[in-house]
């Protein structure tokens, strides 16, 4: 069975140095052509860790790899995990 975690933080949990708290639900807002740069920003990751070096990818940020991104966006940031783990 696939899994998934997500971890969220809240504008004012970032200024305060919070850490991330544990999610349940996810909902994003964006046009459909971010959420195909996102889907993109996915897949590209996907492969990273599948690559042949994927030990040395420990997570990517979506604001590192799209050209739109601004401090006005939220940050998506992608963890590898075996399945035991999640």
């Amino acid at each position: 069975m696939k899994k998934l975690k997500a971890y969220c933080h809240s504008m004012e949990s970032i200024s305060s140095g919070d850490g991330p708290i544990k999610c349940c639900e996810v909902s994003i807002q964006a046009s459909a052509d971010t959420l195909r740069d996102i889907a993109g920003f996915l897949l590209r990751c996907a492969d990273k860790f599948d690559a042949e070096h994927a030990d040395k990818y420990e997570h990517f940020h979506l604001r590192d790899e799209w050209k739109d991104w601004d401090e006005q966006s939220a940050d998506i940031i992608v963890f590898m995990s075996s399945v035991d783990e999640v």
